[in-house]
């Protein structure tokens, strides 16, 4: 009896193992189906991704290209995360399509982007020394200030010299205006004279 209990918990724990793996199989299945029904069928999930972003600002020529973190909802981007705490979000740009990982897009104030997302949030590291979008228009908004000042300085300048030039030019006349009047004097005088 001994020799057949032993092939009997043999077989029971075959089975039972057989049953457990196609239960754990089964489980298994059921997470992955789960996994693949709660992503989209295509493109990225919602969250946070590491892009590689690139922007072209034209009234300043600035054309620069940084990695920094992008969110994307509904296969569409949302938002890009500055370092220095700031972002650019859909206020300021209709969020474009992104389900194949690159994007395009021009902000309200005429800079356009390229974005390609790289990776997962974390896989990546971003560049701490980005310059924002605001920070390239308020750079632009004080150049045209310096230019506008410095203009008008040079209007000044130039008004100033006009200015010098025609006052030299009236007490250029007037002295020789008191010359020929001085000249003048002087031959009545020596006519006067003669004629005595």
């Amino acid at each position: 009896m001994r020799h057949l209990y032993l092939p009997a918990l043999g077989f029971a724990l075959a089975a039972s193992l057989s049953f457990s793996s196609c239960s754990n199989a089964s489980a298994d299945s059921d997470e992955s189906a789960e996994a693949e029904d709660s992503s989209p069928s295509s493109g990225y999930a919602d969250g946070t991704y590491c892009a590689e972003v690139t922007y072209y600002y034209s009234p300043t020529g600035t054309n620069s290209t940084y990695t920094l973190l992008v969110d994307v909802e509904d296969n569409h981007l949302v938002k890009i995360h500055w370092p220095n705490g700031g972002w650019l979000d859909e206020t300021h740009y209709n969020g474009p399509d992104i389900e194949d990982g690159d994007a395009s897009f021009t902000s309200d104030v005429g800079a356009d982007y390229t974005v390609r997302i790289q990776g997962e949030e974390g896989s990546c590291s971003t560049d701490s020394d980005a310059t924002g979008e605001a920070d390239v228009v308020q750079e632009h908004e004080d150049q045209l200030q310096a230019n506008a000042t410095e203009e008008a300085r040079v209007q000044q300048e130039d008004e100033d010299h006009r200015r010098q030039v025609r006052q030299e030019e009236e007490e250029e006349e007037q002295r020789q205006a008191q010359q020929r009047e001085e000249e003048q004097r002087r031959r009545d005088e020596a006519v006067t004279e003669t004629e005595e």
